[in-house]
Formats: C-alpha cells, sequence, structure tokens
C-alpha cells in the first residue's frame, strides 16, 4: 500500500521542519489546506499524490512542503 510523507515549515516555526505521515489522499488534502492555503494549489497536490508511485517525490518550495510517496513496508523496515 503506498503512502505519502509530507514534510513542510509551519507558519508560525520557519526554522523547523515538520513531517506527518498520510495513508489517504483525503488526508493530506485536509492537512495542505492549512499549509499552502491555495485551492489551486491543494489540488495539484492531491492531482500528483493520485498518478505517484512507490519512490515519487514533489517538492514546492514556492509553497513550502515536500511529498513522498512509498510504502508501508519500506517504512517498517527502516523503523
Amino acid at each position: 500500500m503506498d503512502m505519502f510523507k509530507l514534510t513542510y515549515r509551519p507558519k508560525y516555526d520557519k526554522n523547523h521542519a515538520t513531517t506527518e505521515y498520510f495513508d489517504d489522499i483525503k488526508s493530506i488534502g485536509q492537512a495542505l489546506i492549512n499549509i499552502v492555503d491555495n485551492e489551486k494549489e491543494e489540488n495539484k497536490a492531491m492531482a500528483w499524490c493520485e498518478r505517484a508511485k512507490f519512490g515519487d517525490t514533489v517538492v514546492r518550495q514556492q509553497f513550502g512542503y515536500k511529498i513522498e510517496c512509498f510504502s508501508e513496508e519500506a517504512l517498517k523496515k527502516e523503523i
């Protein structure tokens, strides 16, 4: 099962990155609402997630986030 890792810099603390893990596109979309505050960008990110395959990464510096697609099995091995 593909999962997503979202890394971003919170608006209130640009010096530290925050990482969250998601197992569905709807949840990552909800998180992006608070991060990017731009509906067009949120839709682009969710469309990217729908097409993403294991190992894919997208970095959107303009909006301050990175999304990585990975497998649950790989995460378990890493932990």
